[in-house]
C-alpha cells in the first residue's frame, strides 16, 4: 500500500483523513503544580509527522495567580523549540475552556472566547515535527487544574508514531 492510500485510510473511515490520526493525553493534577517545568505530553518516534491540529481542554478548573503555559517540541538530540508564544494568563479558566495554537510560532496559545467553543486549531499553517518530545512549559508553581491534550497528525514516514506520555 502506498503512502497516499495509507493517508486516505488513516482512521478506518471514522475520522476525516485531512486531520489524520488522533492521539489523546489525559491531564494529570500534578501537571500544573510542578512549575517552573516542562510537562511531557507526547512522544514522536519512527519518523517525522505533520501536526494538523492541537488543542487542550480544561477538565478541572485552573486556579493560581499568573499561570502561563507554552507548547514546545524537542527533537531527539536537538535543542528545544517553541510551537507558539507563551500564553496569556490562564487563571481562572473554567471546565471546557479550549486552548489552541495557530501554527504560527509568534502567536500565543489562546483560550477560547466562550467555554466549549473555539476557533479551529492550525488556522495559519501546519507544523512538521521530527521524532522527539512535545511538552507544555508551565511558568507558575502555585497552579492547580487539569488540561487534557489532543493532537491530530499525519505520518510523513511509514514508521511515524505518536504516543501520549
Amino acid at each position: 500500500m502506498g503512502l497516499g492510500q495509507t493517508i486516505r485510510g488513516l482512521s478506518g473511515g471514522v475520522l476525516p483523513a485531512a486531520l489524520g490520526h488522533r492521539t489523546h493525553r489525559t491531564g494529570l493534577a500534578a501537571d500544573l503544580g510542578t512549575a517552573p517545568s516542562d510537562v511531557n505530553l507526547f512522544r514522536i518516534t519512527g519518523g517525522p509527522i505533520l501536526l494538523t491540529s492541537v488543542y487542550g481542554k480544561v477538565t478541572t478548573v485552573i486556579n493560581g495567580a499568573g499561570v502561563l503555559i507554552q507548547l514546545q517540541h524537542t527533537p531527539t538530540g536537538l535543542a528545544q523549540e517553541v510551537l507558539c508564544a507563551i500564553s496569556l494568563t490562564i487563571h481562572p479558566d473554567a471546565v471546557d475552556t479550549i486552548y489552541t495554537i495557530t501554527g504560527a510560532v509568534a502567536v500565543a496559545l489562546a483560550p477560547s472566547d466562550q467555554v466549549g467553543v473555539s476557533d479551529a486549531s492550525m488556522a495559519t499553517n501546519f507544523l512538521m515535527l521530527l521524532p522527539g518530545i512535545m511538552n507544555m512549559e508551565v511558568t507558575v508553581a502555585t497552579a492547580t487544574g487539569v488540561i487534557d491534550w489532543t493532537i491530530h497528525w499525519v505520518p510523513l514516514d511509514f514508521d511515524s508514531r505518536v504516543a501520549p506520555l
